[in-house]
C-alpha cells in the first residue's frame, strides 16, 4: 500500500527512511505523511532506534556536504576530529524539529529485545527491523511507514511505501 493510503487518524510507526527522505526533500510522499502528521491527521510513533539513526544519518550527511570527513568511514574519521561536531548545525536542527514535533517516541525496553530476537528468526529481519516491530507490537501498532522491502514478508502488519521511491533494503 501506498502512503497515500494511509487512513485519517490512523497510528502509524515510522521507518527512519520516511524521516530521511522528506527532509531530503527526495519523496513528496514521505514530505505529505510528515506534514499529515504535523497536522495531527495521522498518529506517528518512533521509537529512539530511529531517532539514533535519522540524526547519525544527518550528522554524517552535512559532514560530507560541507567536506569536511572522507573516506570509507566517515564516523572514524568524525570521531578523530570531535572538535567539528560541535560546529554543526544541520543534524542538529533536523534532530530537534524531530524531538519537538508531533511524533510519540518509545524506548526500547529490555523485553523488546527478547521479542525483536524471535522477530528476525521468524521473519528474517534485520536487527533494527526487529526492535521497531518488537516496539510496535507492544504498542498495539500494526501500521508501519517505510520503504525498506524488509517488512515486507512479515504477517500480521499493513505496510505503507512512498510510491515515488524505489524500495531498499537497508
Amino acid at each position: 500500500m501506498n502512503l497515500t493510503d494511509i487512513h485519517n487518524g490512523s497510528r502509524v510507526l515510522l521507518d527512519s527512511n520516511i524521516l530521511l527522505y522528506a527532509a531530503a526533500r527526495h519523496s513528496p510522499d514521505c514530505v505529505a505523511l510528515i506534514e499529515r502528521i504535523a497536522n495531527g491527521v495521522v498518529e506517528a510513533c518512533l521509537t529512539t532506534v530511529t531517532v539514533g539513526e535519522v540524526c547519525h544519518r544527518w550528522m554524517m550527511e552535512e559532514c560530507r556536504d560541507r567536506g569536511i570527513v572522507l573516506g570509507g568511514n566517515p564516523a572514524r574519521a568524525l570521531a578523530e576530529k570531535r572538535q567539528v561536531i560541535t560546529q554543526l548545525t544541520n543534524y542538529y536542527s533536523l534532530t530537534m524539529a524531530v524531538l519537538n514535533g508531533r511524533f510519540d517516541i518509545r524506548s526500547v525496553e529490555s523485553r523488546d529485545f527478547i521479542l525483536a530476537l524471535q522477530l528476525q528468526r521468524r521473519w528474517g529481519l534485520l536487527t533494527n527491523e526487529s526492535l521497531q516491530l518488537a516496539v510496535a507490537e507492544r504498542m498495539g501498532i500494526n501500521e508501519i511507514a517505510t520503504a525498506d522491502k524488509g517488512f515486507d514478508a512479515v504477517q500480521g502488519i499493513i505496510v505503507y511505501k512512498p510510491a515515488d521511491i524505489n524500495p531498499t533494503v537497508q
